[in-house]
């Protein structure tokens, strides 16, 4: 597989209400994602998943949770 296809990141992060900054939520350190991948819910913790959930309702996500947003439709 080309390594193009993968997209590393060490974070995640939310629009904070007002749109200026970003709100730092979690952070896995050196974490691959496949494109189309789906990620367990048990990397996160359940305070963690709940904002996920609330930002995604609210149309809030940002960078790399959206792009993988399959992950959030499903409860753990």
């Amino acid at each position: 597989m080309n390594v193009q296809n993968f997209q590393e990141f060490s974070g995640v992060s939310l629009l904070s209400d007002d749109r200026r900054s970003l709100l730092h939520i979690v952070e896995l350190a050196n974490m691959i994602l496949i494109p189309n991948q789906s990620v367990p819910w048990q990397v996160f913790n359940t305070r963690t998943a709940r904002m996920i959930k609330e930002a995604k309702q609210e149309n809030r996500l940002f960078g790399v949770i959206d792009a993988c947003s399959s992950l959030l439709t499903n409860d753990p």
